[in-house]
């Protein structure tokens, strides 16, 4: 009996070390997985740069709700997106509106904080990371 209760604790022990340190962490984490595997489309297991870019792009359509590749700020409020998007009253724009590419810029710059190791891709643990560190809120 007690042996039996020492190897139980044991195998507890040992499964506990395997689980992910995020994943209990907020109520996102399986959302950020999700949106994980979206971004890795090769399944590498790795986001690269131009993963990112191309589902930004994918994104920003879905905002863009005239499809005339300028995000303005009615568009952004309408979908919820202006803190993601930039708010356009602070973008340096005279124009009104931001392309994919402008907006771009805070992913890419997101992208560099999260690739710790800098090795040019986002792996699951840094994705996990710097996910759960800007959805604290």
């Amino acid at each position: 009996m007690k042996k039996t209760l020492i190897l139980c604790g044991a195998l507890i022990a040992s499964s506990c070390s395997l689980m992910d340190p995020y994943d209990h962490l907020h109520p996102h984490g399986a959302f950020g997985m999700k949106l994980f595997k979206q971004q890795d489309t090769n399944g590498d297991g790795y986001i690269s740069k131009k993963e990112a870019y191309r589902h930004h792009k994918a994104q920003f359509k879905t905002v863009d709700l005239n499809g005339d590749g300028k995000l303005t700020k009615a568009e952004a409020k309408k979908k919820g997106r202006i803190k993601s998007y930039h708010d356009l009253g602070r973008a340096k724009t005279e124009k009104g509106y931001l392309t994919v590419d402008e907006t771009y810029v805070v992913e890419a710059y997101r992208f560099k904080q999260a690739d710790d190791n800098k090795d040019g891709k986002i792996s699951k643990k840094e994705f996990k990371k710097h996910y759960l560190e800007s959805h604290k809120k």
